[in-house]
C-alpha cells in the first residue's frame, strides 16, 4: 500500500480505538477540551499535530481538560506544553480578549467534544519564540493570509474557529 493509504488506515484505527475505549461506559462520554487562538504582531500561533487523529494537520494549540483542573488553567497548561509559550497570570488575564464555546455534536470524529476556545492578544511587536513539543511536531506563527491559503490542511473545525474568532478569510 501507498504511504497515504497507510496513514489513512492509522488514522481510522486511532479513532476506532479511541471510541472502543469508551464502549463499555454506561453513557457516551462528552469530552471537554480547550483550544487557544493566540495573536501577536498580526500573526496567529498554529501547531502541526504529531499524532493521530489528525497527524500532520494544522491546528490550534489545545487538548483535554484534566480531571481536577479548571478550564482556564487547562488552556494555559496546553499552550505551555505544546508550544513552550508560558502565559502566567495576571498577564494571561490581561491578554485574554474572548472565550467562546464550540459544541457542534459532530465536530470531532472521536466523539462528542465541547471545546472552550480562549483568544489572547499579546502586546508585542515581534512574536515570541515557540517550539512544538508534547503531541505537536511544529509550532509557528502564521499570518491570516497564510492561514486562509491552508484551509484544507486544518484539523476538524479549527479553521472554522479561526475564521469565526478572528476573520481569517478576506470578505
Amino acid at each position: 500500500p501507498s504511504s497515504e493509504a497507510i496513514e489513512l488506515t492509522a488514522e481510522w484505527r486511532a479513532i476506532r480505538d479511541y471510541r472502543d475505549s469508551w464502549a463499555q461506559a454506561p453513557y457516551p462520554p462528552i469530552l471537554v477540551t480547550v483550544d487557544l487562538v493566540v495573536e501577536c504582531a498580526r500573526r496567529v500561533l498554529i501547531v502541526e499535530r504529531g499524532g493521530h487523529p489528525g497527524k500532520g494537520c494544522l491546528a490550534l494549540p489545545g487538548g483535554f481538560l484534566d480531571q481536577h483542573e479548571r478550564i482556564f488553567a487547562a488552556a494555559l497548561r496546553e499552550l505551555r506544553e505544546e508550544t513552550g509559550l508560558a502565559l502566567e497570570p495576571p498577564a494571561a488575564s490581561e491578554a485574554l480578549i474572548d472565550v467562546q464555546v464550540f459544541d457542534h455534536p459532530d465536530r470531532d470524529a472521536r466523539g462528542r467534544a465541547v471545546t472552550h476556545v480562549h483568544r489572547f492578544k499579546l502586546p508585542c511587536d515581534t512574536p515570541p519564540q515557540v517550539k512544538g513539543s508534547d503531541d505537536t511536531r511544529v509550532a509557528r506563527w502564521m499570518t491570516h493570509a497564510e492561514i486562509a491559503q491552508a484551509e484544507a490542511r486544518f484539523f476538524s473545525d479549527h479553521f472554522h474557529i479561526l475564521d469565526r474568532m478572528c476573520n481569517v478569510l478576506p470578505y
